[in-house]
């Protein structure tokens, strides 16, 4: 059955949120996570209040006694990119919440010329893909910049899906896309040869990255949404 996952009793009405963690890719339950509440204080802070582990064998949990103040959960599991809920402030009652987290992907690259022989020196750019938990309304393109030596290039926290490169050497500029989705099997070889000259792009630097955020709304319609229980 369900992980009861089980706040200190509070003194005033609280909110219960219940739910499954499952595998975004595969739909397969998560068993083993760190589910953390953290309560909003101030402006940009919060006192993190850790439950406990998750170990269900269907990825359920149960998060009770959650007071009626500014908060938000945070879901941490090996192999999976950590999810982060929008702050909300739930009246008392029953909610549900779906949670689905993504795997994480390495990438290894072997960047070599027209000859077969590894580059010695380029620069790499790719979007970061947690632009849209550092600033989700902004039209500000991130990008994180990456200086390759002797054609290796290795990531081992990128998310699934298809990742565009733009590679830029001697003043030549060489774009890839790869695909994620599934975890590629060794490393895989980019040709940087017969590109047009182009002069090299400067777009702006990502400084941060972050557990992807989404929000608990009272929906009945998506998975990963919380939702008032009849009774």
């Amino acid at each position: 059955g369900p992980v009861r996952l089980v706040l200190p009793a509070q003194e005033e009405a609280a909110a219960t949120v219940r739910g499954k963690l499952t595998n975004a890719i595969t739909g397969e339950p998560i068993t083993k996570a760190t589910i953390t509440l953290s309560l909003e204080q101030g402006r940009g802070s919060s006192a993190l209040r850790p439950i406990d582990e998750l170990r269900g064998k269907d990825g359920s949990f149960e998060v009770r006694e959650i007071p009626q103040q500014p908060c938000f959960l945070r879901v941490d599991a090996p192999g999976f990119h950590p999810f982060v809920t929008k702050t909300w402030e739930l009246p008392p009652g029953d909610y549900e919440l779906d949670i689905q987290l993504k795997p994480l992907r390495s990438l290894d690259l072997r960047l070599v010329d027209g000859a077969g022989v590894p580059i010695e020196l380029c620069e790499l750019h790719m979007p970061d893909p947690y632009a849209d938990w550092i600033a989700p309304n902004s039209s500000q393109e991130f990008v994180w910049n990456f200086t390759v030596r002797d054609g290796r290039f290795t990531r081992d926290d990128l998310l699934p899906g298809p990742l565009d490169l733009t590679i830029f050497s001697e003043g030549r500029e060489w774009n890839f896309r790869v695909d994620l989705t599934q975890q590629p099997d060794g490393p895989q070889t980019l040709v940087l040869d017969g590109a047009p000259v182009t002069r090299a792009r400067r777009p702006r630097r990502s400084r941060r990255s972050g557990p992807r955020r989404g929000g608990p709304r009272r929906s009945r319609r998506r998975p990963r949404t919380a939702r008032r229980r009849s009774r």
